[in-house]
């Protein structure tokens, strides 16, 4: 009687195996890896249209107490400083310390302080003005 065959036989992955493992994972990054680096950038928007959105209810609210033509500031640090009396500018999400110069934040939007003007502007991404 004869037992079986045992033929040695190597246990493992054959090279082109590991090929097609290592091609398929480079596809599948292809993929995913910049539909993280854009949520990065739509987080970012979503950030500054939430923080305008923070000031301007601030500044309904403020309006709302001295009434419609009450001046709220000639610049940005005039518009906080009145908010802060009033005690509504509460937010963490809103620099108590801006920069004097304006600020400009870009996205889908184009969202920006003009210091000269005293007005926050609201672009979209074709150049044209839009609510915010």
């Amino acid at each position: 009687m004869t037992g079986p065959d045992h033929r040695s036989r190597s246990h493992g992955f054959t090279l082109i195996e590991i090929l097609i493992v290592v091609v398929v994972l480079g596809i599948l990054a292809a993929f995913t890896i910049p539909q993280f680096s854009n949520a990065t950038t739509q987080a970012a928007d979503a950030a500054a249209h939430s923080q305008l959105n923070v000031l301007r209810g601030q500044m309904a609210q403020y309006w709302v107490h001295e009434g419609p033509d009450a001046p709220l500031g000639d610049d940005i640090t005039g518009v906080i400083d009145s908010l802060e009396s009033y005690g509504l500018l509460s937010s963490p999400l809103v620099d108590s310390n801006p920069d004097m110069s304006g600020f400009q934040i870009s996205g889908d939007h184009t969202i920006t302080w003009d210091q000269g003007v005293g007005v926050v502007r609201v672009f979209d991404s074709d150049g044209f003005p839009c609510d915010w």
